[in-house]
């Protein structure tokens, strides 16, 4: 048969199995091992974000401003890896006397 489908995706195997048409007879040799398996060679990479910027300088000395940090994509995911998770970015409040 042909080979199935890599399970799973990333690090995974895949295998193939034949039939037996004619059982060995006066004396012949077993046929032997009917399923291949091997490793599956796909690439999967994932996707890694950068650290976090330094928070923003307070836009205000009092009152109650907001400050923002942001990080970006610094590799995309390849193949079957993980898309990024998370925020891009954050804001939270500053100088609030």
């Amino acid at each position: 048969t042909n080979w199935t489908d890599c399970e799973p995706f990333c690090n995974g195997t895949q295998s193939r199995s034949r039939t037996i048409s004619r059982q060995p007879s006066n004396g012949g040799k077993e046929c032997g091992n009917v399923t291949d398996t091997k490793e599956c060679g796909n690439i999967c990479e994932d996707c890694v974000l950068t650290d976090w910027s330094a928070w923003a300088e307070c836009p205000v000395t009092c009152g109650g401003g907001n400050q923002s940090r942001e990080r970006s994509i610094a590799a995309e995911k390849v193949g079957g890896g993980k898309e990024c998770e998370g925020n891009k970015n954050e804001t939270q409040a500053c100088s609030t006397c």
